[in-house]
């Protein structure tokens, strides 16, 4: 009985902290991993780098996208 208290407290004050941690940095690399493949592939397609930019902004939150240089207001 004793053992089942110590796997439970262990399991849920470390390991799910633990794991919830893990699932973010994973969502993080898989973003990150997407926004260089999509680059890549735009640079390789012969995209404008302007365009490339654009495609790349569509990842960022909205707080975190650049601002716009070409007029248009956005």
């Amino acid at each position: 009985l004793l053992t089942t208290l110590y796997g439970s407290l262990i399991a849920n004050v470390f390991l799910d902290p633990f794991a919830a941690k893990l699932k973010t940095y994973s969502a993080q690399e898989i973003l990150t991993k997407r926004m260089i493949i999509e680059g890549i592939m735009s640079i390789q397609s012969g995209d404008n780098p302007r365009i490339v930019e654009q495609k790349l902004a569509v990842f960022l939150s909205p707080t975190n996208r650049p601002v716009s240089s070409d007029g248009d207001g956005e």
